[in-house]
């Protein structure tokens, strides 16, 4: 009888030395997939911001221009808008410019909201989404934005994830964007968690049978 309750401890201690096991196993996989998806969304914040920094460049460029006497003021924002305008090659990478009354100065994609105030635009999350980049530019003179946004070359009313970055210039007024769409990290990240969720169940399987047929293994070495 001592034999067998002594077996019983020996088996109690061995299950929560595999439940523990588990659960750090698990902790351990969800930090490194929280990781994984905080990288890919850096990447993507890093990716947004020097396309923004490209673009104010080019613009101090014709601000310097003008404060030389170079060019006039209006000829230099001009030619600014334009280089913008041509540098907005890729239709998920573009550029555009606001003031900080919320009125679209430029668009590459669509050119119907030029010169609109869009101060009382909400969008589909309920953000009063050009309001706020103009407090985010004023406020901290550049940051990041999340919101969604239909892609310009789909014809349908699909919405999808965006972050943005969206940097003052003082001299003239002007807040300058540009974002990139994050569905893909979403959906990596959703594959990695399938595929983690897979392989843990394999892992944790194999152990609790490894677990059961030990136990079992001294249950019958410690019988007489």
């Amino acid at each position: 009888m001592r034999t067998f309750f002594f077996s019983d401890r020996i088996s109690a201690k061995l299950y929560k030395i595999i439940g523990v096991s588990c659960l750090i196993f698990l902790t351990i996989v969800g930090i490194i997939l929280s990781n994984y998806h905080a990288s890919m969304m850096q990447d993507r914040k890093e990716r947004a911001e020097k396309l923004v920094s490209n673009a104010i460049n080019l613009v101090n460029y014709y601000y310097e221009k003008a404060s030389k006497g170079e060019l006039e003021l209006e000829q230099a924002k001009h030619y600014a808008l334009d280089s913008i305008r041509n540098i907005s090659t890729h239709s998920e990478n573009y550029y555009w410019v606001i003031d900080t009354n919320a009125r679209i100065i430029m668009h590459p994609i669509q050119a119907d909201i030029e010169n609109r105030d869009m101060s009382d635009y909400v969008g589909p999350d309920g953000q009063k989404l050009f309001l706020e980049m103009v407090r985010i530019a004023t406020t901290d003179e550049s940051g990041f934005i999340k919101y969604i946004w239909a892609k310009p070359e789909e014809n349908d009313a699909r919405l999808y994830p965006k972050i943005s970055y969206i940097r003052q210039f003082k001299p003239w007024g002007w807040i300058i964007g540009s974002g990139v769409y994050v569905e893909d990290v979403n959906q990596a990240f959703w594959n990695a968690i399938y595929v983690a969720c897979g392989v843990s169940v394999a892992i944790l399987m194999f152990v609790m049978a490894l677990g059961v047929s030990v136990s079992e293994s001294m249950k019958k070495a410690k019988r007489p």
